[in-house]
C-alpha cells in the first residue's frame, strides 16, 4: 500500500493513522501521525508524532514533530470530566441503564483548524479547537505554543497562550505576497523545467521575491500552475482504501 499511495502523491514514512484525509499531491507524512478529517496541500510536511484533526492545511507548510492540531474540547458545564460509561462492566451489576442517558459522557466538540499556505508550525505547538481557528498565510507558530486565537498572515506567534511578536516583513510585503499567490504554482516541476529558475527566483529573501515577481517572474512560472486534484484516504474494514475524487483543493471546505 506504501507503494501504490507514493505512486499517487503521499510519501509516507513510518506508521501512521490515517482516516477521512483528502492530499493534494505530493504530501509528505512521517512516521507516528494520526490524521483524522484533514484536507491538506501540495508540499506540505507532517513530522513524526503529530495528531490533526478537523484541520485544513494549505501549501509548501511545514508542522514539526509532536504537533497537536484540532484537540477537542469537553463541555465546561459538566461537573464531572470523565466517562462513567467506559467503566461500565468493571463493577458486578454494571451501569443501570436508567442511569445511562442522564449521565451521559460530557459533550466533546472539535471545531475547524484552518492553515494557510507557506505556515511554519515548531516542535510541540497545541492548537485547541473549542472555536473554529483561522492561522494566516506565511504565519510561524514557536515551538510549544498554545493557540487559542487566530493567528494573523506573516505573523511569528510563540507562549501559551500564544501572542504575537512581531510580524516577519512590512505590511507592502504581506500585501505582494498575498497578491502573487506564488503557492498556486508548481515550483519544483517549474525548476524541473527551467533549470536557471533556482538561480533566479530570491525565494529565500520576500523584498527581492516580490520584485522579481512583478519584473517577469510570474509570467516565467505561468505553465506550471498545481492542478489542484485531490485523492482521499479513507478506512473500510480496518485498512485504507484510496480513492479519487472529482474535487479540487480550493472547493473543499467543512460542513
Amino acid at each position: 500500500m506504501t507503494e501504490i499511495l507514493r505512486q499517487n502523491g503521499l510519501n509516507i514514512h513510518g506508521s501512521c493513522s490515517i482516516d477521512n484525509f483528502y492530499f493534494e499531491k505530493p504530501f509528505d507524512l512521517w512516521g507516528g501521525s494520526e490524521l483524522m478529517g484533514v484536507i491538506g496541500g501540495g508540499y506540505t510536511s507532517i513530522n513524526g508524532k503529530s495528531r490533526l484533526e478537523k484541520v485544513k492545511i494549505g501549501r509548501y507548510c511545514c508542522v514539526a514533530h509532536n504537533v497537536m492540531l484540532g484537540v477537542a474540547s469537553h463541555d465546561k458545564n459538566s461537573v464531572m470530566m470523565a466517562y462513567l460509561e467506559n467503566f461500565d462492566g468493571f463493577s458486578q451489576k454494571g451501569l443501570d441503564e436508567s442511569l445511562k442517558s442522564p449521565w451521559r459522557k460530557p459533550d466533546i466538540t472539535t471545531q475547524t483548524t484552518n492553515i494557510g499556505h507557506g505556515v511554519w508550525i515548531g516542535a510541540g505547538v497545541c492548537a485547541l479547537s473549542s472555536k473554529e481557528l483561522f492561522i494566516g498565510n506565511g504565519a510561524i507558530i514557536g515551538s510549544c505554543a498554545v493557540v487559542t486565537k487566530d493567528i494573523p498572515a506573516y505573523a511569528i506567534a510563540v507562549g501559551n497562550p500564544a501572542r504575537v511578536i512581531k510580524m516577519r516583513f512590512k505590511d507592502e510585503i504581506c500585501a505582494d505576497l498575498d497578491a502573487s499567490k506564488w503557492w498556486e504554482y508548481d515550483w519544483m516541476e517549474a525548476a524541473k523545467a527551467k533549470r536557471e529558475l533556482a538561480s533566479i527566483a530570491p525565494l529565500n529573501y520576500a523584498k527581492a521575491f516580490c520584485a522579481w515577481w512583478s519584473d517577469g517572474g510570474k509570467e516565467l512560472l505561468a505553465p506550471f500552475k498545481l492542478d489542484g486534484k485531490i485523492s482521499l484516504i479513507t478506512k473500510e474494514n480496518g485498512e485504507m482504501v484510496l480513492k479519487k475524487t472529482t474535487n479540487s483543493f480550493d472547493e473543499l471546505g467543512f460542513d
